[in-house]
């Protein structure tokens, strides 16, 4: 054989060589995914065994707690059987020695302990509203006072103030004859302030004297 094809020979056989290696590859990839997709469906499947069995557990105690609640009403009727059979049974202490009273008899007694209750909260009612019509009578009353005792004030301010402008007039007019001038404008002055404190007190007695009556009308209210 020659050199030539030697070197033939030599390259079909790395050719064969790498055609297996890449089967080989291939078939190891195909086996990974084939694992790794039984691996995931038997996770799949694990999950839903536990879905399955949390389940059961739900439905378990579901009937668990029914059954429970069942058992307790039952034993509550029959407790209020019983309370009323004893009743029944004994005399009740509130009519010595006699049975409980009708339906009829009850409301009866409902009624007369009910109608007496209204009335005395209609009383209540009429007696806040009178308070609060009297409150705010007094409150006018007040009000009016003040503004006529302020409206007296202000009237009485001047006055003295018109004296003193008077008396300033007549110092000026007769300057030479100031010792009977002063002693008549002393006087004049000495009345005016009289009045004005008189104008005064009589308003402070008008409303204390108001302030009485409104009292009186709450009271008899």
């Amino acid at each position: 054989m020659n050199g030539r094809a030697e070197k033939e020979v030599a390259k079909k056989k790395k050719k064969k060589k790498k055609k297996k290696k890449k089967k080989k590859k291939k078939k190891k990839k195909k086996k990974k995914k084939k694992k790794k997709e039984k691996e995931k469906e038997k996770k799949k499947e694990k999950e839903k065994e536990k879905e399955k069995e949390k389940k059961k557990r739900r439905r378990r105690r579901r009937r668990r707690r029914k059954k429970k609640k069942k058992k307790k009403k039952k034993k509550k009727k029959k407790r209020k059987k019983k309370k009323k059979n004893k009743k029944q049974q004994e005399p009740s202490q509130g009519f010595a020695g006699e049975l409980e009273p009708t339906i009829e008899e009850s409301l009866q007694i409902s009624v007369r302990i009910h109608l007496p209750l209204c009335h005395q909260r209609e009383q209540q009612k009429n007696s806040s509203n009178s308070k609060n019509n009297n409150k705010k009578k007094n409150n006018k009353n007040n009000n009016n006072n003040n503004n006529n005792n302020n409206n007296n004030n202000n009237n009485n301010n001047n006055n003295n103030n018109n004296n003193s402008n008077n008396n300033k007039s007549n110092n000026n007019k007769t300057y030479n004859d100031n010792d009977t001038d002063s002693d008549d404008n002393d006087d004049d002055a000495d009345a005016t302030a009289a009045a004005a404190a008189a104008a005064v007190a009589a308003a402070a007695a008008a409303a204390a004297a108001a302030a009485a009556d409104d009292d009186d009308d709450d009271v008899q209210t």
